[in-house]
């Protein structure tokens, strides 16, 4: 009773935070539909004024304006934006997914899917991707709106597409550029080795006294996805059995099955010593390190970043500012080296689900939160949506208008044209089997860089071992996979 009385509260609680109640209410004889804003870099919910000022420096309303001229072209619908997103809370949102009482339209992370697979809270969106959009001309079905490889790389684990993306995650490396030429560092690195050997001008330029500021420090493990891809870009072909570019995780589990790999491997090894060699000049107590604070001050050369730590470093430093891709893993850096990691854009981003909120209001209901969807995706519509925050790129990046995104969209086509590329997470060896092991992996990487097991791959290697076999085992089972 207790358990009962304190769940019924947390709801009760969510609905006066959030302002709304997922039912089937009508306005003005319409049935309202719940989108739940949020985003995977900005916050796409509108802001409580559209004047500028230090404590709203990004005024924002497009995705209400879109919904309203949505709505304004439906007769049996209204798709209102909620005050404020869930933003992928998922103590909250499973709950309320439980309880049938989500928005319509959520928005989460896609890597919770196969963690929620079987459970019944969202709609099977992969027929519809098949379908014509309506909003979007000459497009002959929904999923040419997308890069083929970046769909295919949000199918779960039993093959289907559960949610659809509104934008791409803007990603790469910003640099200070006053900090770089105090310590005679000319032109931004665009190799591994140039990039290393940037990083051994700003340590001996520091430690020489000729500059202060801290060398490199990145601001998240799975951004290292670049390397781990790179490193593997050669066995896309081999583990690729339906020669769409992404490697699954049942291809991933399917290829360790028949020792194609394994974290005992060379591969393994090189890319642990490229983490490592440029680890090496991360500050000290770097997990206690503001990366995105102190490179926005001024006090950190180079960092990595999304979208919104773009906008707000470019806020604090200006000219200063030198965005760019990750640098290409070379031969002379890497045996492994020579093939381009996609830069630019780590993927799909902002998945949007519809959940089982609108089918319990019905086919019609699901129909239409999907073609609220197709009309979000239009590239005429998700320019303004998108472009307008600021935070990320446009699903079509040609039409990104943000201006300090321009050097990153334009790598990301450059290298799209070039046929020689993988994308961002093509083989990701860490975040293919659930969320659990991934966290396993990061805490890994933590101690790995860390001062209680700094530099011994045995460790890292040990503790990835002594998860991988029953977690492929439990996905097996889960997801009724066959290797025969």
């Amino acid at each position: 009773m207790k358990r009962a009385i304190a769940f019924i509260v947390s709801v009760i609680s969510v609905f006066s935070c959030f302002g709304w109640v997922a039912s089937c209410k009508k306005s003005g004889g319409k049935i309202t539909l719940y989108f739940d804003g949020g985003g995977g870099s900005g916050n796409y919910n509108s802001t409580l004024s559209m004047k500028p000022s230090a404590a709203n420096p990004y005024p924002y309303n497009t995705l209400e304006q879109l919904a309203k001229e949505w709505s304004d072209n439906n007769p049996d619908f209204e798709v209102v934006i909620n005050r404020n997103s869930l933003n992928g809370m998922r103590s909250a949102i499973t709950g309320l997914l439980d309880a049938g009482t989500a928005p319509d339209m959520l928005y989460q992370a896609g890597g919770v899917i196969n963690d929620d697979l079987g459970k019944g809270w969202y709609v099977d969106l992969t027929p519809y991707f098949d379908t014509p959009n309506p909003y979007a001309e000459g497009v002959r079905k929904w999923s040419d709106l997308y890069n083929a490889q970046e769909l295919e790389g949000t199918r779960a684990s039993d093959g289907k597409i559960y949610y659809a993306c509104l934008d791409k995650v803007t990603v790469g490396l910003m640099y200070n550029t006053e900090i770089l030429a105090k310590a005679g560092v000319d032109e931004i690195p665009t190799t591994y080795t140039q990039f290393i050997g940037c990083l051994e001008k700003l340590k001996e330029a520091k430690e020489n006294g000729v500059i202060s500021a801290e060398v490199y420090l990145h601001q998240g493990f799975w951004q290292e996805i670049y390397l781990n891809t790179s490193v593997y870009a050669g066995k896309v072909k081999d583990f690729d059995l339906d020669g769409n570019g992404m490697v699954s995780g049942y291809e991933l589990a399917k290829a360790y099955r028949e020792d194609g790999w394994s974290f005992n491997d060379r591969a393994f090894d090189d890319y642990l010593g490229l983490c490592y060699r440029k680890a090496s000049y991360y500050p000290d107590n770097y997990l206690a390190y503001d990366a995105a604070s102190k490179f926005s001050k001024g006090q950190l050369a180079i960092t990595d970043g999304l979208g919104n730590h773009m906008r707000i470093a470019y806020r604090g430093l200006k000219d200063k500012l030198k965005i760019s891709g990750y640098p290409m893993l070379d031969e002379q850096a890497s045996d492994y080296g020579g093939t381009t990691c996609v830069r630019g854009s780590a993927g799909l981003s902002t998945a949007y689900w519809v959940t089982n909120t609108a089918v319990n209001k019905g086919q019609k209901a699901v129909e239409a939160c999907v073609d609220f969807l197709k009309f979000l995706t239009a590239p005429q519509n998700n320019a303004r949506m998108v472009n307008d925050l600021g935070f990320a790129l446009p699903l079509r990046v040609s039409d990104n208008t943000t201006e300090i995104f321009n050097d990153l969209s334009l790598q990301y086509e450059e290298d799209l044209a070039s046929g020689d590329s993988v994308m961002w997470s093509a083989v990701n060896l860490f975040n293919s089997f659930g969320q659990e092991f991934y966290d396993t992996y990061e805490k890994g990487m933590g101690e790995f860089y860390g001062d209680n097991h700094r530099g011994d791959r045995s460790y890292i290697v040990g503790l990835l071992n002594s998860k991988i076999e029953k977690t492929i085992d439990d996905a097996t089972k889960k997801y009724g996979w066959s290797f025969d």
